[in-house]
């Protein structure tokens, strides 16, 4: 299964990808002074609509944990975030794939879907 593949089919292979990093670095002031306002919903529309066209399929990228945070964004383009195809990420299915056709040395007993971010956690035991 390639979850990247069928993510862009669903958005018929035509659209604009942005990585917006926020999460906890946007609360740490000292290391990151500038990030939550330039990762602001006004900032992101204000950057976002001088590079890409109006009503584009716009994939985000994010560690940013509520999902509605792009909302600005949804006024001029159709956002997707990968929170969108959550039914993708069949845990079951993941693991039987992966122990399937993966090293007979190790097995995989949990993957999840990171909540609100672009990642995963497996667990991999080693026989």
């Amino acid at each position: 299964m390639n979850i990247v593949s069928e993510i862009a089919g669903k958005m018929d292979w035509d659209y604009d990808a942005l990585h917006v990093v926020r999460g906890e670095k946007a609360g740490n002031k000292e290391l990151w002074p500038n990030l939550d306002a330039d990762t602001s919903p006004g900032a992101l529309v204000e950057k976002v609509t001088k590079l890409v066209k109006p009503w584009r399929n716009l994939y985000v990228a994010t560690n940013e944990p509520f999902y509605n945070y792009f909302d600005k964004l949804r006024s001029h383009y159709r956002v997707h975030l990968l929170e969108d195809y959550k039914e993708m990420w069949d845990n079951k299915k993941i693991v039987e794939d992966w122990n399937k056709n993966a090293h007979p040395d190790s097995t995989i007993r949990e993957w999840k879907l990171l909540s609100g971010c672009m990642g995963f956690e497996m667990k991999v035991d080693k026989n």
